[in-house]
């Protein structure tokens, strides 16, 4: 009779043993697998949903600015051209501006447009009246009194800031919102930028 060698008798005796074990350590492998593609799934597909997100910004404003004698104030006749950058159309566009000058605080509601299709620009007019400060009034009435064209200056108004609020719906409905932050150059008649925030 052939002995069985101790170590292949060790082996069979914990066969069951190490099988488990094994089994074990595959489950637990395969588990971590699992989770690891679940992340990578829930990856890909927020980086595939920003993709094709719409993603409308401020492109442009232009400002014509006039005096107005009898008022007293600084007139605003501003345009803003507001672009989508996404490879989908924006729905439901709707901007809603405030205006701080000084004390004051004027907030509009521009006219809304149902849609902004990818790289397309829209345009949105607005005005608005700043009050002017003591030393514009006195230009005025200085520039009047001696028949010269009225010049404002950055003094002839209080510090003005303009927020732009847009808020828009992307391709799955989902409303998103975009605030720009404008600082008013009264040498210029210009907007310039300060900060941005998107909401996702």
């Amino acid at each position: 009779m052939v002995e069985t060698p101790s170590a292949v008798k060790t082996i069979s005796d914990y066969s069951t043993v190490i099988l488990c074990f094994i089994t074990i350590v595959l489950a637990v492998i395969t588990f971590f697998y699992l989770l690891e593609t679940k992340k990578m799934r829930k990856l890909a597909y927020k980086t595939f949903r920003v993709d094709l997100s719409p993603m409308v910004f401020v492109d442009d404003i232009k400002t014509m600015a006039k005096s107005n004698v009898e008022k007293k104030t600084l007139d605003l006749e501003t345009r803003f051209y507001i672009k989508n950058y996404g490879k989908t159309a924006a729905e439901n566009v709707r901007i809603s501006i405030e205006f701080t000058s000084g004390d004051s605080k004027i907030v509009k509601e521009l006219e809304s447009t149902p849609y902004i299709f990818p790289t397309k620009t829209v345009s949105f007019w607005s005005n608005v009246s700043l009050n002017l400060t003591a030393e514009g009034i006195s230009k005025i009435e200085a520039a009047i009194a001696a028949k010269k064209i009225i010049k404002m200056s950055p003094d002839s108004i209080p510090l003005t800031h303009m927020k732009i609020d847009i808020k828009y719906l992307d391709h799955e409905k989902n409303e998103k919102s975009v605030q720009g932050l404008f600082r008013y150059n009264g040498d210029k008649d210009t907007w310039d930028y300060m900060t941005i925030e998107k909401e996702q």
